[in-house]
């Protein structure tokens, strides 16, 4: 998927580009989900990190 081009005028006003969720048309914002899972072998604990598109749609999937 390309990505969105601003164009000048919003440079200049350092607009940010807000995308919207399709199911629920509100502002889609993207967070840095860690989950914590401790190691088989030597049990040490190791943070996995990924980064999450949240809306209000897909809230309770994520956090629940």
């Amino acid at each position: 998927m390309a990505r969105k081009e601003k164009s000048f005028l919003a440079k200049v006003r350092k607009e940010k580009m807000i995308i919207k969720c399709p199911v629920c048309s509100k502002a889609i914002t993207p967070i840095i989900f860690v989950n914590s899972v401790q190691s088989e072998i030597s049990g040490a604990w190791k943070f996995n990190k990924r980064i999450v598109k949240l809306c209000k749609c897909n809230e309770k999937e994520i956090f629940g």
